[in-house]
């Protein structure tokens, strides 16, 4: 449980997210905000990445000769805490206003001089409560092992290959920083529903293949490929959202990236991924056959 301080600092640290997963803050900013000192802020927000909950990357810099860091870049990987922080704040016209508190509840700033209406449940009660149900199952994550392999190699094939020694969490880093540096306008709510159906791993993996797709389609390569396989991608956000729309279960990244890995044999892949990867180029070859 924690103690009324570090409540707070987290309140406050997660006020200067506005709701976004990548964000840099100073631990100064953050215990003026929650009225604590720096110590109780550095602890706790190294707490919170022990726990792995976040993932935090010091950046160091000199400035006429004397070293300044830059603030710390926070990376949060829990999709709850993320939703959390973004029910602090909501769009007023062009400005980005957080919610006042009372308690542990929010209460909205606009008036409300009106009666709400009361909207009537349609039919089907059963199925709508099966379709929730179904919505909210906890994402099924990708194997570690498969994950690192694919990870690696698509990051070597888009030209950032990831040091031997960085662990999981600075892959996870790695991948969000390209993410944010080749679709900066890819919609946060939308990534959060890709995690919260698929998980972190599977949505990193999803994102590297719109991208090694798109790498290999702009080359000219003499074969008989269908043309939805060789057609450029224009539009990565749309892609993107395509793959993470799926439904539960039914989104495997990682075979369209093990079958690229596997031709270019960066890596040797697990064994349940090459099994699968001959399983989908068994199938495409059938079904050209019956074309």
């Amino acid at each position: 449980m924690p103690t009324p301080a570090q409540g707070a600092v987290l309140c406050a640290f997660m006020t200067y997210s506005k709701g976004k997963a990548v964000f840099e803050v100073a631990y100064g900013q953050v215990s003026k905000k929650a009225g604590t000192c720096k110590k109780t802020a550095q602890r706790t927000i190294n707490l919170l990445v022990e726990l792995g909950i976040l993932i935090k990357k010091v950046r160091p810099q000199v400035l006429d000769g004397k070293a300044m860091n830059k603030p710390n870049l926070y990376t949060i990987l829990c999709p709850e805490l993320l939703e959390w922080a973004k029910s602090f704040f909501t769009k007023r016209g062009d400005k980005e206003v957080a919610h006042p508190q009372e308690g542990d509840k929010l209460c909205t700033t606009e008036d409300k001089t009106h009666t709400p209406k009361v909207v009537q449940a349609k039919g089907n009660k059963c199925r709508q409560k099966a379709r929730r149900n179904d919505e909210r199952k906890s994402p099924e994550e990708l194997e570690a092992d498969t994950f690192d392999l694919v990870a690696r190699g698509a990051m070597e094939e888009l030209g950032h290959p990831l040091p031997d020694q960085i662990d999981r969490d600075g892959v996870y880093a790695a991948i969000l920083e390209l993410k944010a540096a080749k679709q900066p306008n890819y919609k946060d709510f939308i990534w959060r529903q890709g995690l919260q159906r698929h998980g972190l791993r599977r949505a990193l993996i999803a994102f590297l293949e719109v991208h090694v797709l798109a790498q290999v389609r702009r080359t000219s390569i003499p074969d008989d490929r269908p043309w939805n396989e060789r057609e450029t991608i224009k539009n990565p956000n749309g892609y993107l959202y395509g793959i993470l729309n799926r439904p539960h279960g039914q989104c495997h990244p990682e075979i369209t990236l093990g079958g690229i890995l596997e031709e270019r044999q960066i890596y040797p892949l697990p064994v349940k991924l090459t099994r699968a990867v001959k399983a989908r180029a068994r199938y495409k070859a059938s079904a050209k056959a019956k074309a």
